[in-house]
């Protein structure tokens, strides 16, 4: 724990405005924890929402960070995934 707590101190102190990705999965919900509760950082926390998540993940994501008084930012995409597919091609398939 010391280790982590150590790697999160030195990435919070390489900017001014720290945030932290949050996408509702595990590996995002332990980091949270761990930074929440071992550390004194409170950083902004953003949900990227490109639209192709389950219905159910923005609301977990606040629920969570309510939970541990954090302010969930919510980064939405401008396009739906059809639009974004029709002009750029389908991900990893090229144009």
């Amino acid at each position: 724990m010391k280790t982590t707590i150590a790697i999160i101190d030195e990435a919070m102190a390489a900017s001014q405005k720290a945030c932290l990705a949050f996408s509702g999965g595990s590996d995002s919900v332990l980091l949270l924890d761990i930074v929440f509760r071992h550390t004194d950082h409170r950083p902004v926390i953003i949900f990227a929402d490109s639209q192709m998540e389950y219905p159910e993940t923005e609301a977990f994501c606040r629920e969570v960070c309510e939970g541990y008084g954090a302010e969930l930012h919510v980064a939405r995409a401008n396009r739906t995934p059809e639009e974004q597919w029709q002009k750029q091609g389908w991900p990893m398939m090229g144009k």
